[in-house]
C-alpha cells in the first residue's frame, strides 16, 4: 500500500470513529456502502483498512440488494471505536511529525547544499580577483626568459674529492696486512727458515 493510500485510509477511518463518537446515534454516521467509490479507494482496497472498521464494529450487511457497513451500538464496539480512534490519532499525528522532520531535513540539507555552491563560487571570484590583480603587477615586468641570457650555461656543480680506502692525502698506500700489491703473504706470518748447510 502506498504512502498517500494509507494515509487516506487513516484519515476516512479517523473520521468515521470521530463521527461517530460525536453522535452515536446519527445514521448518517453508523453506516457506509461499500461500492461507493471513495469508499472503494480508500477502505476497500488497501489492505488491512476494511479489517480495521470491522474491528471498531462495523458489520457487513445487504439492505435492498445493496452492501453496506453498519456500526451497531453497543458497549464493546463503543470501546472498540474509541480505542481505534485514539490508535489512528496517534499514528496520523506521529506520521504528521515524521513528515515535518523529513521535510525539515531536506530542507536543511538544500540549505547546506546551497551554501556550500555559494561559498564555492565565492571562492571562485576570489580567486579570479587575486590572480587578475597578480596579472596587473606583474604586467610591467619583462618576461622571465628576457631576464636571463640564453646563450649563459648554469653553474656546474663543485666537485667533491674524498679519501677512499687505501688511500691517504699524501698518496696511495699498502693495503694493511701485505708487503706489496702483487704479493699474497701476510706481514706478520712467519716464514719458515730454511738451513743453508744442506
Amino acid at each position: 500500500m502506498s504512502d498517500t493510500a494509507e494515509n487516506t485510509a487513516f484519515d476516512v477511518l479517523l473520521k468515521l470513529s470521530q463521527n461517530l463518537l460525536s453522535d452515536p446515534e446519527n445514521p448518517k454516521f453508523r453506516e457506509f456502502k461499500s461500492t461507493n467509490a471513495t469508499i472503494q479507494r480508500s477502505l476497500i482496497n488497501p489492505k488491512g483498512a476494511i479489517e480495521y472498521a470491522i474491528e471498531m464494529g462495523f458489520r457487513a450487511t445487504v439492505e435492498d440488494f445493496q452492501p453496506k457497513y453498519v456500526w451497531h451500538s453497543t458497549p464493546e464496539n463503543l470501546v472498540a471505536l474509541r480505542v481505534g480512534g485514539e490508535i489512528i490519532k496517534e499514528h496520523v499525528e506521529l506520521a504528521a511529525a515524521k513528515e515535518e522532520r523529513s521535510t525539515k531535513s531536506k530542507q536543511t540539507i538544500a540549505e547546506e547544499k546551497a551554501a556550500a555552491v555559494k561559498k564555492a563560487l565565492l571562492a571562485f571570484e576570489d580567486d579570479r580577483k587575486a590572480r587578475k590583480q597578480l596579472d596587473a603587477r606583474t604586467k610591467h615586468y619583462p618576461p622571465m626568459s628576457l631576464m636571463r641570457p640564453a646563450s649563459q650555461k648554469p653553474p656546474q656543480s663543485p666537485v667533491f674529492r674524498t679519501q677512499g680506502p687505501g688511500e691517504a692525502l699524501a698518496g696511495p698506500v699498502p693495503r694493511q696486512g701485505f708487503n706489496q700489491e702483487s704479493e699474497d703473504t701476510i706481514l706478520n706470518e712467519e716464514k719458515p727458515i730454511v738451513d743453508k748447510e744442506e
